[in-house]
């Protein structure tokens, strides 16, 4: 799908965990430590886009900040926790995304 959607950018976003990778939902939520093991960083260094209060947990359990990202299936669910919740990516950019790691960095060296 990625290919298809974004052609030469698609080798950018890697990886691509699916469910054959481990759970993202509770009380398991595995699948964001193996990414984080995967590409060699803490969670401080990273930042989950999600687009469900499930998936948002799972990304805070494993200590990783998320911006969320909400579709008409998930609007309205509780997205406490979140460093971000808006309905598109459209008005922000990679430097304001990045910038929601920040505090936690600060706080942890």
């Amino acid at each position: 799908m990625l290919q298809a959607r974004l052609g030469d950018v698609a080798s950018v976003f890697m990886p691509v965990l699916g469910k054959e990778s481990g759970t993202k939902t509770l009380p398991d939520s595995t699948l964001y430590e193996t990414c984080l093991r995967q590409l060699r960083v803490s969670p401080h260094d990273a930042l989950v886009i999600e687009d469900s209060a499930s998936g948002m947990k799972a990304a805070l359990k494993a200590g990783i900040p998320v911006a969320v990202i909400y579709n008409d299936y998930t609007a309205g669910e509780n997205f406490t926790g979140a460093s971000l919740v808006a309905r598109s990516l459209i008005f922000f950019t990679l430097e304001q995304l990045e910038a929601l790691c920040l505090p936690l960095r600060q706080l942890n060296h």
